[in-house]
């Protein structure tokens, strides 16, 4: 009888804490801005002469296209915060930079590359972003001549406008995305409420010059904020320089229900990393 009266007693906490794990999923898709109480995050400002490490393992420096023509020391790029779905133009340059970033890799990878897949996980219903943008460039106000000269000729319409379900989108260079969802730790038997981070991408011209670490430190303050465990992500066993950043810089772990923790796990070619938020 003890044994059975535990055991139920067990039950009975399952279901409530899975009912309150929802119930945070819920609260946290229902903000239409999660930005709002960290407003800090709104900007990075990239120094111009910070260093940072080409292809071929030689010391460069940030682009200088990620400035305004008048733009002095630092350059300010621009944060903002969109709900599914994106605007068609701006989902078209999400999708281009992915295939940039990544096409290489997940061609070489047992998922292999369909940019199908990827435009419906963009466009779930469930997908939050952080879009980072800075002034246009020659090459971007070119782009949007050939599409609108009559807003192309007007200088002081060159600007970007999100709304906060980002219905809008004019006229700034894409520097990077990150695309997360609130989501339970397990579909079988969940047990935490998790930011999961589906990817970051961020221009080449942009890398190694704390984008990066600002994004993810925001959505580390977003789960927080919104009662999160953990934050998650996968990344491939190939990519090297993810694997440094996360599990070096940014002190991530490898989960435990990451394969490599299960027997014949190690063939897979990912692993899962997260980061406890909340206790």
């Amino acid at each position: 009888k003890e044994l059975r009266d535990c055991l139920l007693q067990k039950l009975r906490d399952a279901v409530m804490k899975s009912s309150e794990t929802r119930d945070n999923i819920v609260a946290a898709n229902a903000a239409t801005n999660l930005l709002e109480e960290i407003e800090c995050f709104s900007t990075i400002q990239i120094k111009q002469g910070r260093k940072k490490i080409d292809k071929t393992g030689e010391s460069t420096r940030c682009k200088e296209q990620l400035s305004s023509p008048d733009a002095s020391e630092n350059s300010q790029l621009q944060i903002d915060f969109c709900r599914s779905p994106l605007p068609k133009l701006l989902l078209e340059e999400c999708i281009d930079l992915f295939e940039r970033n990544m096409g290489l890799m997940y061609e070489n990878s047992t998922w292999g590359l369909n940019l199908k897949e990827k435009e419906d996980e963009i466009n779930h219903k469930d997908a939050r972003f952080l879009i980072v943008t800075g002034p246009p460039c020659d090459e971007t106000l070119k782009e949007f001549a050939q599409i609108d000269e009559q807003v192309a000729s007007d200088k002081a319409a060159m600007t970007k406008d999100f709304n906060q379900q980002g219905e809008t989108y004019c006229r700034r260079c894409l520097v990077a995305f990150a695309h997360f969802r609130f989501e339970l730790d397990d579909e079988e038997f969940p047990t935490d409420e998790v930011l999961y981070l589906y990817e970051i991408q961020i221009d080449k011209d942009a890398q190694r010059c704390g984008v990066g670490h600002c994004l993810v430190s925001m959505m580390e303050a977003i789960a927080i904020k919104y009662e999160m465990k953990k934050v998650m992500l996968t990344v491939f066993k190939s990519n090297n320089l993810a694997l440094n950043f996360y599990l070096n810089k940014m002190d991530y772990i490898i989960d435990d229900c990451s394969p490599s923790n299960y027997e014949d796990g190690e063939n897979e070619d990912y692993e899962i990393l997260s980061k406890l938020c909340c206790s």
